[in-house]
């Protein structure tokens, strides 16, 4: 139980120019994008969109435009032009040819692939077997972009309930290893995790919680893509930072007048930006600066856009906050704050303080017997049993297999 209670701990912790092609490959520049950028066929915006390039690309470069504002790139056998002012350049524009929008084109541009739907899967491996579930390795497709996750489901008959578990960390401070999905998938849901952009191999950069955020709410449509789970019963757990986004999903499927997500909920989850920069600002003052490029106290506004304590209102969906008070990482009065919130608005909300609970409650099986009572609750069907004691000795074995082979 040692073993486990350690490994649980980490649970929840943009017109072309005759330049010739084998030119254009040997001019030793190469440019790279942090964010998806428009492919034009000419130098200015005032030119046709003929593709994307995708964040995380680097290119060769084939020209300039002559004030060296916009660059000619080169993706796979297309040529276009992105704007220099969103690329990170490697070797010297000024040794580019120039030319523009009226020059002979080049190759003819080909036609793009569209990019699949938001939720679709690009791929799924397995890569462990139990006695009671499967385990994958995923890829799916998320604002253009490729993002990894895993995902697992049993192997009775369905359907299932399903669970989309949020990560902590940001980037790959966190990162997802397949663990954290045995308990879950053991006692009888299909689980699906992102690792987020920008973060355990995915396309992208992160936002925490910004654009990010999508990267969730696109598991929506892959799980109900999947003849596993019931649409009907899916529920979300996060922890810590993955705290912080369970709340912004509720918040946004509020806005969106949905109710795909019935039930959440979330473990030393981060609820006040703003408090947590005076809580711990040796870990929050140079993360802010980086992220959000002003600490809060100079522009407050990405803080409360992510604090879910300024928006309680939104969270529409029966909730039940766990935190312990030993919680040196984020404050136990962070959850206690947005419960009597909740309480005020009228919502289905429960807290569930731990003495001597440490940050995502790994010396408290990372507070999942609890979270499977609150899912049997509002999600729970005849034949289920989401119950830690009743599934232990087969949650014990997915994680010793789950951890040997991450």
């Amino acid at each position: 139980m040692r073993r486990l209670s350690i490994i649980l701990l980490g649970l929840l912790t943009a017109a072309a120019l005759t330049i010739p092609l084998a030119a254009s490959a040997q001019t030793g520049v190469t440019v790279h994008t942090e964010t998806n950028l428009n492919l034009r066929s000419g130098p200015g915006v005032q030119f046709p969109i003929v593709g994307t390039v995708y964040a995380g690309s680097t290119l060769p470069a084939a020209a300039r435009s002559w004030d060296s504002s916009w660059v000619r790139v080169v993706q796979g056998s297309q040529y276009g032009w992105v704007a220099e002012v969103y690329l990170q350049v490697s070797g010297s524009l000024a040794s580019l040819p120039v030319g523009d929008g009226n020059s002979t084109p080049g190759p003819a541009l080909p036609t793009i692939p569209p990019v699949p739907p938001d939720g679709s899967i690009a791929s799924l491996d397995l890569y462990v077997s139990t006695a009671n579930a499967n385990y994958y390795r995923l890829t799916y497709w998320s604002d253009g972009l490729l993002i990894k996750g895993f995902y697992a489901e049993p192997k009775s008959p369905g359907p299932h309930a399903a669970v989309i578990y949020n990560r902590g960390g940001n980037r790959d401070t966190g990162a997802l290893t397949g663990v954290e999905l045995g308990p879950l998938a053991e006692v009888g849901f299909v689980v699906v995790a992102s690792q987020f952009r920008g973060g355990g191999g995915s396309q992208g950069v992160s936002q925490f919680g910004g654009d990010d955020l999508h990267d969730v709410t696109n598991l929506i449509p892959l799980l109900k893509s999947r003849p596993a789970v019931d649409p009907d019963r899916i529920v979300m757990i996060g922890g810590s930072s993955g705290g912080m986004m369970t709340y912004l999903a509720l918040e946004a499927q509020t806005l969106r007048g949905t109710h795909d997500i019935k039930a959440a909920v979330t473990v030393s989850g981060l609820a006040d930006l703003i408090s947590w920069g005076k809580e711990r600002p040796d870990i929050t003052t140079p993360f802010y600066l980086e992220m959000f490029g002003a600490l809060p106290d100079v522009n407050p506004a990405p803080y409360v856009a992510r604090s879910a304590v300024d928006w309680p209102w939104r969270i529409r969906v029966p909730i039940q906050l766990e935190h312990g008070d030993a919680d040196d990482t984020v404050s136990v009065q962070q959850s206690e704050h947005l419960y009597s919130q909740l309480r005020y608005y009228g919502d289905t909300a429960n807290l569930i303080i731990y003495p001597g609970g440490q940050h995502g409650l790994g010396n408290y099986l990372g507070g999942l017997p609890d979270a499977f009572h609150w899912f049997q609750t509002y999600v729970g069907k005849p034949g289920d049993t989401f119950d830690w004691d009743a599934h232990q000795d087969d949650i014990r074995t997915a994680i010793i297999a789950l951890d040997k082979a991450k």
